[in-house]
Parts: structure tokens; C-alpha cells; sequence
């Protein structure tokens, strides 16, 4: 790992490398491209439709089974795209079909995911515990309770009333907590963040695939700057809102994730 100890060294590695993916097999990554566009315009235009005509979050068994099927078809999709993607960079050829043929990964990808929102939801408690959640006016939209609540802190530095109502039962210990714990989430994601990379490219359980982070060499400082530049480049592109550009950028930044997994493979 000597000679990647500088990330400017992997940086331009990781660049030279999705340049020559691109420029050795231009007609794939137009349609890369396309396929990612028609997925994002399903995905898209479904939500929307099933978010104003069905009552998602109702707190209902019919709504809880609909969203856990739509959500388990929909991230049956992604794995598709990404083994195609992954094909895509080592063999330079797309196979449209691949997209709805592994499937029979999903328990390892659900149970990943699943053990990501159980660690999530750490934080998350200690909030509920602060806020208590209102099942009747939330029913399952977790996001909506979260909304509220941050637009709630936030008004703290603007209504001194509020504050002061509110600093009785949320202060600056909890605040403190609440980072930890947050801090907590956010160390388990940099250290297993490839887990899923490694349970789609090689086919892996999830215990296999969380052993192999563990004795990947990967350097925290090389993750958070990588991180930073992709959460950066995504922010400015959606301003833009163009779904072709931020499709190619998309695609750009996981071409990029995939070379550093491999550049880590390598080193276990």
C-alpha cells in the first residue's frame, strides 16, 4: 500500500483508470447512461404516482407489505445495474437482461441494508425518546417525524420561546449524546461501506463480505476525502436539474468507487 499512502496518488489513479473504462468503450457508457435514465424515470414517476393515489404510510399491514415489495423490487434493480456495471468495466460489454437476473442476491443485500438501518437507528431512538413519535400523525413516514424535528432545533436560534420550552427537555448534554451516537453510525458505514460491493461483484454472504472489510487496509483520511468530493459533485450537479447530466456524473463517481474497491481487493 506504500505507493498509495498519498491520496493524490490514488486520486489520479482512480481518474487515469475511469478515463481509459470511458474512452476504450465510449459506446457502453452512452448506454450505461440510458439505462440509468429510464430506471430513474420509472423509479421516478411510480413513487409519485403510488404517493398520491395510495396511502403509504398509513400504519397498515396492506401498505407495510406494498412498500417492503416495491422497495425489494426496486433494489433488486440496482443490484442488476450494478452487476452490470461491474461487467461493463472489466469486459467492456452490457448484457440489458442482467438487470433483473440476480435477484437471488437479495437476502444478503436486504440483511446488509437491514443491519445498516439497525445501527441507524440508534441515534434515531434517542431521538424518539427526546420526541416521542406519534404513530397517528407519522404513520410510518420516519422521514416526515425527522423533518419536523430538525425544522424544530432550527427554529430554537430564531424563537426565544421556543427555546426556552424546548431546552428543558433537549439540552446541550443531549446534543452531545446525539453527535456520539451519530459519530457511531457514521464510523460503522466508512469501515463497511465496500461490504455491499464485495457481496455483489463476488457473490458472498454477508458475514464473508463484513470479514473482508475488516482486513481491508483502506485509510479513514482517502474514504472522508472521496466521500466529500462525491457528495460535492452530486449537490452541485442536482442544482443544475438535468437528468443527463447527473446520470453521467452518477455513473462517473461509481466508476470511481469500483476502481478504489478493487484497489483495496487487491491489498486483503
Amino acid at each position: 500500500m506504500t505507493e498509495y499512502n498519498s491520496i493524490r496518488t490514488v486520486l489520479k489513479e482512480l481518474l487515469l483508470k475511469t478515463k481509459n473504462n470511458i474512452y476504450n468503450h465510449f459506446g457502453g457508457f452512452l448506454f450505461l447512461n440510458v439505462i440509468l435514465i429510464i430506471i430513474l424515470i420509472s423509479f421516478t414517476a411510480s413513487h409519485n404516482w403510488m404517493t398520491l393515489n395510495l396511502p403509504l404510510y398509513n400504519f397498515s399491514t396492506s401498505m407495510v407489505i406494498l412498500r417492503i415489495t416495491v422497495f425489494c423490487f426496486w433494489v433488486g434493480v440496482a443490484v442488476g445495474w450494478m452487476k452490470i456495471l461491474f461487467k461493463y468495466l472489466s469486459t467492456g460489454k452490457i448484457k440489458i437482461k442482467d438487470l433483473f437476473n440476480y435477484y437471488y442476491l437479495l437476502p444478503n443485500i436486504l440483511s446488509f441494508i437491514s443491519l445498516i438501518y439497525i445501527v441507524w437507528m440508534i441515534p434515531i431512538s434517542y431521538l424518539m425518546y427526546k420526541f416521542p413519535y406519534n404513530f397517528t400523525k407519522y404513520g410510518t413516514n420516519l422521514s416526515l417525524y425527522l423533518q419536523e424535528i430538525q425544522n424544530k432545533l432550527f427554529n430554537l436560534l430564531d424563537n426565544e420561546i421556543d427555546k426556552n420550552l424546548v431546552s428543558a427537555y433537549f439540552n446541550e448534554s443531549d446534543m452531545i449524546i446525539i453527535s456520539i451516537l451519530g459519530i457511531i453510525y457514521y464510523a460503522f458505514i466508512i469501515k463497511y461501506w465496500s461490504a455491499i460491493f464485495f457481496i455483489i461483484e463476488r457473490e458472498i454472504n454477508i458475514i464473508d463480505a463484513i470479514k473482508l472489510c475488516s482486513k481491508s487496509s483502506q485509510k479513514i483520511s482517502h474514504i472522508l476525502i472521496i466521500g466529500f468530493l462525491t457528495l460535492l459533485s452530486i449537490s452541485l450537479i442536482i442544482l443544475f436539474q438535468n437528468i443527463i447530466l447527473l446520470s453521467c456524473v452518477f455513473i462517473l463517481i461509481m466508476i470511481i468507487w469500483i476502481h478504489y474497491f478493487k484497489l483495496l481487493s487487491k491489498l486483503i
